[in-house]
């Protein structure tokens, strides 16, 4: 075999190597996602600040949240609720596809 196409077939593996681990890392970062930093968290941690269908900022009281999409994964999108007055990231959703 030519030694020029091989290097060109070894490449090729290592990419699709490296596709799989990066694919793999953000399936698990999914699951754990809105673990730790989730509404329920938000109003354990914030009682004053959030209520039945609203939210405000710890940092500015801005009532203004606004959700990013941050990762999308093959069964979700992990969304952080970002104030839109002072750009503090508030909590963690999942949405599921």
């Amino acid at each position: 075999m030519d030694p020029s196409r091989l290097i060109f077939y070894r490449i090729l593996g290592l990419v699709a190597i490296v596709r799989l681990v990066i694919m793999l890392i953000r399936e698990m970062k999914g699951r754990s996602w809105d673990k730790a930093r989730n509404l329920g968290w938000y109003k354990e941690t914030y009682p004053n600040l959030a209520g039945d269908g609203w939210v405000a900022c710890f940092s500015c009281s801005g009532k203004n949240i606004h959700i990013r999409d941050t990762i999308t994964t093959t069964k979700a999108v992990l969304n952080s609720h970002i104030c839109q007055h002072c750009g503090t990231e508030l909590y963690r959703s999942v949405t599921p596809k």
